[in-house]
């Protein structure tokens, strides 16, 4: 089928994302329609002929095979093409704060469309944090405004199925591994959209569940050792919650960098934390943490009372980083940091490259598919490492 000719429509050219020039889709469509300046409302489709839309000013229109035979949508810039989602996709959506996990369920939902500097990526596998359900950022926007349903979860590997206007540095087609915004629908959904800048390459070697485990475990130790923390070879360090998501990853990492690791957590944790290259570790439950001495970094994971008393471990010209809010108690002479993680391409490339070469390893928990994610991620059971919700098989 040949494209209609621009002067032959008065479609409405609006705004979309790019897809593959000059290939044919075969995988059935919900295109939205325009023509003679109406909307025609939607159209389930089942072969869609792709071209490059080559005019820098008019809209190129873009052959469509519906079930009422040829249908035209427009084209409104190089390169790309009016609204166009795949079939409505599974996706678990929280509703109301109150009801915390029990407030899952697992739904159907138009697909995400890619803004500018946007992708669309097909996922396939996507972390989950519990304690994200009592975040604000979960249930309003920017302007404290509601924006429920929401959907959980902010990791995510998968494969790019489209881009956004003026999107660069990501392709149609590549694997990728990264974190999506907090305050956009997120990663617990057959597909999402993210700002590409938030992305990263995820090479072919590594598993899609593995490469969802690393978003906010990596980021959040990168960043709080290196970038806050300013950890430095033959330091010491000491990491509270060493065997979990984010602590085995503290641990790791300080260790390669040539720190001395002191690990805390409960008994049953010993000997994971000391398998991942604590130096020590230290029973909270039954040791005394004070022994330890001083430190020149402590990574709190924790909070409370242990935040408290770690603070008086720094030693002069050290630092107490938190990720658990303001902290409570500050060091006599020395820095207090709380932060929260962001997405850093580079920082990730330099994670998933430490995973391939057998550096670091990933401390994956429960994997769960997405159709009995709701009842896996309410379980009461002591999640030992990253929850995955694998989307795709």
């Amino acid at each position: 089928m040949e494209p209609s000719s621009p002067r032959s429509s008065r479609c409405r050219p609006r705004p979309a994302f790019v897809v593959d020039p000059d290939r044919c889709q075969t995988a059935p469509f919900v295109v939205t329609i325009e023509q003679n300046g109406r909307n025609r409302g939607t159209e389930r489709v089942k072969q869609m002929l792709i071209l490059r839309c080559k005019a820098r000013s008019r809209p190129h229109h873009i052959g469509v095979f519906g079930r009422a035979g040829p249908l035209r949508i427009s084209a409104a810039f190089p390169g790309a093409m009016t609204a166009v989602s795949w079939h409505p996709m599974k996706a678990i959506v929280v509703t109301d704060q109150a009801a915390g996990m029990a407030g899952m369920k697992l739904i159907e939902r138009p697909g995400p469309q890619a803004a500018i500097n946007d992708v669309v990526v097909a996922v396939h596998a996507s972390g989950f944090v519990p304690t994200e359900l009592s975040w604000p950022s979960t249930w309003t926007d920017r302007l404290d405004q509601d924006r429920t349903p929401t959907i959980p979860g902010h990791e995510l590997a998968g494969v790019v199925t489209a881009l956004g206007y003026g999107t660069t540095g990501l392709s149609l087609g590549q694997r990728v591994f990264g974190l999506s915004d907090w305050y956009r629908d997120g990663t617990l959904a057959e597909y999402v959209a993210v700002e590409a800048r938030n992305l990263a390459a995820l090479p072919g070697d590594v598993d899609f569940t593995v490469g969802a485990s690393l978003p906010i475990s990596g980021l959040t130790a990168w960043q709080g050792l290196f970038d806050h923390g300013r950890l430095r070879a033959g330091q010491s360090v000491l990491a509270h919650g060493a065997a979990g998501s984010v602590g085995s990853m503290v641990v790791q990492l300080a260790r390669l960098s040539g720190a001395y690791v002191i690990g805390t957590g409960r008994s049953a944790d010993r000997q994971k934390a000391l398998d991942l290259g604590a130096n020590e570790f230290v029973d909270l439950e039954n040791d005394v943490l004070e022994d330890v001495g001083q430190v020149d970094l402590v990574f709190d994971l924790i909070g409370a009372e242990i935040g408290k008393r770690s603070a008086l471990l720094v030693r002069a010209g050290g630092a107490l980083v938190s990720i658990v809010g303001p902290v409570e108690a500050r060091p006599v002479d020395g820095l207090a940091i709380d932060f929260v993680v962001e997405a850093n391409r580079a920082q990730l490339g330099e994670i998933v490259e430490r995973v391939r070469d057998g550096r670091i390893r990933t401390n994956i928990g429960t994997v769960s598919a997405l159709d009995d994610a709701v009842a896996a991620l309410s379980s009461k059971e002591r999640r030992t490492g990253k929850t995955i919700v694998r989307i795709r098989p």
